[in-house]
């Protein structure tokens, strides 16, 4: 009668196996003995099928007979019963499976030693996979569809020091290093030597999106992309990088800051300590909501006008710092405290008596000027005030009335065009208008000459007005001493010939 050998074992026997005979499927019979009693499963390490199971069983008991303890039961381990089974049943045996330790190493070994590729990399990337194996395809494997799985296999993590050298060994395979990169499991050694190959950036990116990316790795490149908007983005949301390297790189982007003030490693005191070691030309955006007023005072002594005159704007700024700020080298700087509506009147006062006409003119145009000073600046001797005056929105009715009947024309064309509406139209193509443009641009001249001292040709300021705003701001920032006239020029006179055009 045809039937199926079997070879089970139990570790609550060490020691011992159970060798016989049974017309079921050798699986089947291993789990009806769970009956037992015994605390640990059965485990089926052979089975063969033979045409005359009977015979079969006799001649493999006569065979393990100086073995026997009793109820199939013999004194052996698993390969050396299935040593006696294949020599006393020889060809006997119609079909057979080994499922003891060295059968499955044995089929492990023909897998990773394949010559196909793709059997190679099936068994290379099975969690199952013994480590010898592993080790062993991570020191020699060439094919690069073979390696790709390997390395994304968990059970290699352990590995630390053969995926470290794997990186050197193909350190010429881009597409690899960057899957080695870009793999969660991949140890951080093996990440740290990649960064120090000098990776592309694209590969870079990589490293810093990977969750097990090593903090020491950060400093050492992470600076010297600045241009790389995205590399700074992936480091500013990575856990492990460190709150030095995060205020080093906080100031490159508003988006950039508010991303990072929510990093678990944010700390205020470590950009702090580098306002206080570097003069870095920060952007002014710096200084704008929200910072803390100790931030605020560290910025106020930058070397850079614009960084300080965005502390003098910011709507928290202390106000013992703005009287400080008040009195700074930089007109700009005090022209913002000028302007600002919470200025404290006696420092309104001591900045309408500024050397800077920026600055009186920031007196001016704040809404809590006191009206003794408009009355100053309209009765000034120079044309120009009274006219800036008159052009002011909140300028007091009396003021204006008597800037109406200024002895300036210009003066008197100003004021009256606040109550006149069809001035425009009844000055339209006249020669007296024209006249008046001409006045009006010598008087601009004239005081741009006493005021800023270089002349911009009016042609190119025309230009310079009709740029979209993006090459304006980027003209200013180039040339900063020339922004003060553009803005006057568009404030003042600009409008007059547009006006006197139509």
């Amino acid at each position: 009668m045809k039937g199926w050998l079997y070879v089970i074992s139990n570790k609550a026997v060490s020691g011992l196996v159970k060798v016989g005979s049974s017309p079921k499927d050798p699986v089947v019979y291993a789990e009806s003995l769970e009956r037992s009693g015994l605390p640990y499963p059965y485990l089926l390490g052979y089975e063969a099928l033979v045409s005359d199971m009977a015979e079969a069983e006799r001649l493999v008991t006569s065979a393990l007979a100086d073995r026997a303890q009793g109820k199939g039961w013999f004194k052996c381990s698993v390969t050396e019963a299935v040593s006696e089974i294949t020599t006393a049943m020889g060809k006997a045996v119609l079909m057979e499976s080994r499922y003891d330790s060295a059968a499955i190493a044995d089929r492990w070994r023909a897998e990773v030693s394949s010559f196909d590729p793709t059997q190679r990399a099936n068994a290379l990337s099975d969690p199952g996979c013994p480590l010898n194996l592993l080790k062993f395809a991570i020191e020699h494997e060439e094919d690069e569809t073979v390696i790709l799985p390997l390395i994304k296999n968990p059970a290699a993590k352990v590995l630390q020091v053969e995926l470290a050298d794997l990186v050197d060994r193909c350190s010429g395979n881009e597409r690899l290093i960057a899957t080695i990169a870009k793999n969660p499991a991949t140890p951080p050694d093996a990440l740290y030597r990649i960064l120090k190959a000098d990776p592309t950036e694209d590969i870079l990116l990589e490293l810093f999106r990977n969750p097990s990316f090593p903090e020491e790795g950060f400093e050492d490149t992470a600076c010297n992309y600045y241009e790389n908007v995205y590399i700074y983005e992936a480091v500013s949301v990575h856990p492990n990088c460190p709150t030095e390297l995060l205020a080093n790189i906080c100031w490159l982007s508003p988006n950039l800051r508010e991303t990072i003030r929510l990093h678990a490693n944010w700390d205020e005191s470590a950009f702090l300590n580098l306002l206080h070691r570097e003069s870095k030309d920060w952007p002014d955006w710096v200084a704008e909501d929200p910072i803390s007023a100790e931030m605020m005072r560290a910025l106020s002594r930058s070397p850079f006008p614009a960084v300080v005159q965005a502390v003098a704007r910011n709507t928290k700024c202390p106000a013992d710092l703005l009287i400080s700020l008040a009195s700074s080298e930089w007109r700009e700087v005090r022209a913002a405290i000028a302007g600002r509506q919470d200025c404290p009147e006696e420092v309104i006062r001591q900045l309408a008596e500024d050397g800077a006409a920026e600055v009186r003119c920031a007196v001016l145009e704040n809404p809590r000027c006191p009206h003794d000073l408009l009355e100053t600046f309209a009765s000034s001797s120079l044309y120009e005030w009274r006219i800036i005056v008159a052009e002011l929105e909140k300028c007091p009715e009396d003021i204006l009335e008597r800037l109406k009947r200024d002895p300036e024309p210009s003066v008197r064309n100003v004021a009256n065009r606040r109550n006149t509406t069809n001035l425009k139209a009844s000055t339209k193509g006249s020669p007296e208008s024209t006249e008046t443009i001409e006045v009006i641009r010598e008087r601009f001249r004239q005081f741009v000459r006493r005021t800023l001292g270089a002349l911009i040709d009016e042609s190119e300021l025309l230009r310079l007005a009709s740029l979209p705003a993006n090459e304006k701001d980027a003209f200013i920032e180039e040339f900063p001493s020339h922004a003060k006239q553009l803005a006057l020029f568009e404030k003042h006179l600009l409008p007059k010939l547009q006006s006197a055009a139509d």
